[in-house]
């Protein structure tokens, strides 16, 4: 079985591992605050985590948001560490 996350594929044989994504840059502005990663894995031009959206902002958006604003994105090197699979609340993807 296969869930999708996003545009991520997670094998259910997967589910719950936890790995280290690295964190390569950040776009905040007054629609998305969204963390840009490497992720080979990841389907999106620009492989990301949304951390949060604006009332009425679907989470999808940040995909156009970080496209459009690719000039403004804060260059980082860290990294975060997740379980496959599950939202930052904890519920399964």
């Amino acid at each position: 079985m296969v869930q999708r996350k996003g545009k991520r594929r997670v094998q259910s044989s997967d589910l719950g591992a936890e790995e280290n994504i690295h964190i390569i840059g950040r776009l905040t502005n007054d629609r998305v605050d969204v963390l840009l990663v490497e992720d080979p894995e990841s389907e999106n031009k620009f492989a990301h985590i949304t951390l949060g959206t604006a009332d009425g902002v679907k989470p999808v958006e940040s995909n156009s948001e970080l496209e459009t604003n690719y000039k403004d994105i804060v260059p980082l090197d860290d990294y975060v560490f997740v379980k496959k699979g599950a939202s930052i609340d904890g519920a399964k993807a």
